[in-house]
């Protein structure tokens, strides 16, 4: 017999990443492991990822955007819980030539 745990929690994961998308993950998962599931960066990406985390305190007050931004290095990812995340951006290096 097999018991299948269903994703609990969906997040968008876009911007410097290889396949860029929807993914579903679990509650014990980290903003490492969704990047990861991902793709992990593009050659060009910045290291430092933005994570949008949804408040709900905010959503009851006049902001149009019930939601905080969290800037992190690729490598504390791993360190940070994927709760209360919606969406997670990483951005390309700019290109002066």
């Amino acid at each position: 017999m097999y018991f299948y745990t269903a994703p609990q929690f969906q997040y968008e994961i876009d911007g410097a990443i290889k396949r860029p998308g929807i993914y579903e993950s679990l509650p014990n998962e980290s903003v490492a492991d969704l990047v990861d599931y991902a793709g992990g960066l593009k050659a060009k990406a910045q290291h430092k990822l933005v994570i949008f985390r949804f408040e709900p305190e905010l959503e009851t007050s006049d902001s149009k955007n019930p939601a905080n931004a969290l800037y992190t290095h690729r490598d504390k990812a791993g360190e940070i819980s994927i709760q209360n995340v919606n969406r997670i951006m990483a951005y390309s290096t700019p290109d002066y030539t």
